[in-house]
């Protein structure tokens, strides 16, 4: 069975890299060109929160069964068919002709954007040592954040310049190129990272029994909820080009730089830094990436408080830049965390629970502001900054409680996996035994 070298492992991040990037950059253009949209189709706050929504409730609806398959079944299957099928619903939310064709198509994307992070998540934990892998999902988020504010960005120059509905067809394209490539990748052998224990090409741990297990695991249940606090705050960040033209009177092109921009140099600066520090100081402490994590949230807390009370854009645009840029942990660390207390023949199915956590609540962060802001009479700077904070804060206090247990839980996962019964060796098949480490 042939062993190749590290580059390989780096190609497998690149692609997983560039699905993130063009799987968020659609997903952001939404936001960018949402008041096109409300305009066109003469929608209310309600009706805007809940287009921003739909994709994310039917990403958390169909992960769980999909992180089940990632942990049981072929990893570069359910990538790649995932990937067609939110590029080809892009594609189609540009041609759609009314507010529940909008909503369908919508619902779709998201289910397509169900098998990035199980699969990814379970893809590094096994390509990559635990020294390594904080860089590695850097990578990944890092690419998701260039998506993020690219998709803002662009979106809302293409949208003012050329309709809204031309920022998703050129979106789609490079989706379909890359779903192809994923149907190439080589799979690890589960915990051929590890230091020890049985390296399998095939387990079946996973099952919906195995999910009330997962929740014993004190660390992974405190990330679980800081996910669900932190990703109900980000949430709300999708109504922040809508805030800022109704606040202050600035076209699409111009709320999606303002909020984009900030994003894009939160991750050319930010992640690969966040990533750098928590491999370097998880040598010597198992608890690195909880106790970043709490870090990033908290200023990201006091950040945001500051911009959604902003009496001017350039104050706005301060405390989105230090959001920005301290955000990332709140996401980066969970993933880490993950690969870290969990058996690798689970880590699909931890992160399918987490991203269905997430996906709720982060549905429920606009929704939540459009429902409060109607209350206040249309004041969604109000509603922005009172839940947003809040949220965020309460995040903090989870990743601090994860800082508490990690290293007995690392340890733990550690013991079980060396005392899993061994198995006999894998007949010959493409995938490898390799783990990368720097």
């Amino acid at each position: 069975m042939s062993r190749p070298g590290r580059g390989y492992a780096v190609f497998v991040v690149v692609l997983l890299a560039g699905i993130s990037l063009f799987n968020t950059l659609d997903a952001s253009i939404l936001p960018a060109v949402v008041a096109s949209i409300q305009t066109d189709f003469h929608l209310n706050d309600r009706e805007v929160g809940l287009l921003l929504s739909v994709g994310v409730a039917s990403t958390a609806i169909a992960v769980i069964p999909i992180g089940y398959r990632v942990d049981r079944g072929s990893r570069r299957v359910i990538i790649g068919i995932g990937t067609a099928v939110w590029s080809v619903a892009t594609l189609l939310t540009g041609a759609t002709g009314s507010f529940v064709q909008l909503l369908g198509v919508r619902a779709v994307v998201g289910i397509g954007d169900a098998t990035l992070s199980p699969t990814g998540t379970s893809l590094i934990g096994d390509y990559f040592t635990s020294r390594a892998r904080g860089r590695a999902m850097a990578a990944v988020i890092g690419a998701a954040g260039l998506g993020i504010g690219g998709g803002l960005l662009v979106g809302g120059l293409l949208g003012q310049r050329f309709g809204w509905r031309a920022a998703f067809y050129l979106a789609a394209v490079p989706g379909l190129v890359l779903a192809l490539i994923a149907f190439t990748i080589r799979e690890p052998l589960r915990g051929s990272a590890e230091t020890a224990g049985p390296r399998l090409a095939v387990a079946r741990d996973a099952g919906f029994a195995a999910f009330g297990r997962l929740l014993k695991v004190r660390t992974y249940a405190a990330v679980l909820a800081a996910g669900t606090f932190s990703n109900f705050a980000y949430g709300t960040f999708n109504l922040g080009p809508l805030y800022l033209h109704r606040h202050f009177g600035l076209d699409i092109a111009q709320t999606g730089a303002l909020v984009g921009i900030p994003m894009l140099l939160g991750v050319v600066v930010a992640v690969p830094a966040l990533g750098w520090i928590i491999d370097r100081r998880a040598r010597r402490s198992p608890r690195a990436a909880a106790e970043i994590g709490a870090a990033g949230l908290l200023l990201s807390a006091l950040a945001t408080a500051v911009l959604f009370a902003a009496p001017s854009v350039a104050v706005f645009e301060a405390g989105m830049i230090v959001s920005a840029l301290v955000s990332g942990a709140g996401i980066l660390t969970g993933f880490v965390i993950f690969q870290n207390v969990i058996v690798p023949s689970m880590r699909g199915s931890a992160v399918s629970a987490s991203v269905t956590g997430n996906r709720v609540f982060g549905a429920l962060g606009p929704f939540a502001a459009g429902l409060v802001s109607s209350s206040l009479h249309q004041n969604l700077g109000l509603a922005l900054l009172l839940i947003a904070p809040t949220a965020m804060l309460a995040a903090a206090v989870c990743f601090a409680f994860a800082a508490v247990s990690m290293k007995r839980d690392v340890e733990t996962m550690e013991r079980d996996w060396v005392q899993r019964e061994p198995v006999l060796p894998p007949p010959l098949t493409p995938e490898i035994e390799y783990a990368a480490e720097y």
